[in-house]
């Protein structure tokens, strides 16, 4: 009980902390735009110490820009990690969407028809793998007839002698 209001205690700072940077960052990028929008009119003098102080604003700029984009990119982490784990509707459309990446929307027969149907598809479906593995399946059988076609057979004797059972002797 006492680690939980300690855990309290301990992100009611952090929480202040992380919206008081945010504000400042947001005050310092406003003030920023202002001085940048000052300075490129005064960039029309010519003046060498304008150019130099614009450039430098224009890169602060940048900075605090990068900085909040790597913020934004973080929390977006963050939230897809937390989002994936409860039932959202951002999980039910990311189900979905993978979804439509498995579904077969049209087959081509071997005449070249387009079928969009579900049942014809499904039909289609199964004439083509009936038929690859019917094919294959008759290859091996003939493989099969002319492999062991020259093989000796055993004799009628020999394999009733084999056919018995095992006795103690030829177990050792």
């Amino acid at each position: 009980m006492w680690r939980c209001g300690d855990v309290e205690m301990e992100d009611e700072p952090t929480f202040k902390y992380t919206l008081n940077v945010t504000r400042d960052i947001f005050r310092s990028l406003k003030a920023l735009e202002i001085e940048i929008v000052e300075l490129q009119r005064l960039e029309a003098t010519g003046n060498q110490g304008h150019i130099e102080a614009l450039k430098s604003k224009k890169a602060k700029m940048n900075d605090l820009l990068n900085v909040t984009a790597q913020g934004a990119l973080v929390r977006s982490r963050f939230t897809s990690v937390t989002e994936m784990d409860a039932p959202s509707k951002f999980f039910f459309s990311l189900e979905q969407k993978n979804g439509q990446k498995i579904f077969i929307h049209a087959v081509q027969t071997e005449s070249g028809d387009l079928l969009s149907e579900p049942t014809e598809i499904r039909k289609q479906t199964v004439r083509f793998y009936s038929k690859l593995y019917s094919s294959e399946r008759s290859g091996a059988q003939i493989v099969e007839k002319i492999f062991l076609k020259d093989l000796p057979k055993l004799s009628e004797q020999a394999a009733r002698e084999l056919d018995r059972e095992l006795t103690l002797a030829e177990l050792h």
